[in-house]
This record gives C-alpha cells, structure tokens and sequence, in this order.
C-alpha cells in the first residue's frame, strides 16, 4: 500500500517536472520568435540609416543607382549587419546575463558596437593588404562572397553607422529582457 503510493508521488513529481521543462521549452520558443521578430525591425532600421548616412537617395537622382538596384544593396549590408548582430544578440542569450533592463540593453550595445568595429577592420584590412597581383574584383579585394556588397559601402567610408546601430541593438533588446536574461533574476523597470 505505501509502496503503490510512493509510485504515485513519484509519478506526480514526473508530470511536475514535465509540465517545467514543457513551459521553459515554450517560453524559449516564445523568446526566439521575440527575437527574429526583433531582428527583422532591426534589418529594417538598419536599411534606413544606411539609406539615410549613405544619402542613396541623392545618388539615385544622380543616376549612380536605379532605385531597385540601390534598394537591394542597401538590404544586403542591412542583412550581414543583422546577422553579426544576432551573433552578439545569441552570444549573451546563451550566457543569461542578469541585471536591469537598461544594464543588459548597455551590455548588449557596446558588444555589438564592439563586433561591428572588429567586422570593419578586417574589411578595411583586406582591402589595405590587397593588391592587383591578386585580382581585381570586389570579391577578392573586400571579402569573398560579400565583397560586392562590402566594396559598396567600405569604398566611401565605412563605420559611422556603428554607433547608431549599436545604440539600436541595444535599445531593443532592453525592451525584450526576458530572452536575455537568467531565469531567476528579475526584470527592473
């Protein structure tokens, strides 16, 4: 008799513990789908402000860009920007920082200005250390793969939209703590 009511102790602590692994699940999953919604305004705003410290607009009246093809390379450095800001944004959700809000927007913005400045030096640098010798593509001058869209924006300058966008990352993911944060600290307002 003590025995079959042990078992069902058991069994109760083992759908306790189910329904908390179930409810962490969901909420990871609520927090990754927060974030690619976030990411996506992020890809946004960033289009924006390379459009706007880049003055595309007065290089489309000038005939440099028709307005689709400007459009689509704004959205491609707008893209590689988000994705190496994700790469900081999942570096510290997988380390669960804790503190305020404001504390992990700060923590949050000056690693994604930090990694921003690093991805531009090396564009920077392999564009110093290149020469003919090697071809003469933007390619192989900015970065392979990306370096069209590299050599676009590198060309001219090339990191004056770091501040801003660290700012914006970092603004963001303050608004959204609970993805970043451990599970046992509290979100201060």
């Amino acid at each position: 008799m003590f025995g079959g009511l042990g078992s069902d102790r058991e069994q109760i602590g083992d759908v306790t513990l189910s329904k908390t692994r179930s409810s962490e699940s969901t909420a990871t999953v609520r927090c990754i789908g927060r974030s690619l919604i976030v990411l996506g305004a992020y890809w946004c705003i960033t289009g924006i402000v390379l459009w706007w410290s880049y003055g595309i607009s007065p290089l489309i009246l000038g005939g440099y860009y028709q307005r689709d093809q400007a459009l689509a390379i704004v959205a491609k450095m707008a893209l590689i920007i988000t994705v190496l800001t994700s790469l900081v944004w999942l570096f510290v959700m997988m380390r669960k920082v804790s503190g305020s809000r404001w504390r992990i927007g700060w923590n949050i913005g000056w690693k994604t200005a930090v990694f921003l400045l690093a991805y531009a030096i090396v564009v920077v640098t392999r564009r110093q250390l290149w020469n003919p010798s090697q071809g003469v593509s933007d390619n192989v001058m900015f970065l392979p793969l990306i370096g069209n869209v590299n050599g676009r924006f590198f060309s001219e300058a090339g990191t004056e939209i770091v501040p801003i966008m660290a700012c914006v990352s970092g603004l963001l993911c303050a608004l959204q703590p609970r993805c970043f944060m451990a599970s046992s600290s509290r979100i201060a307002k």
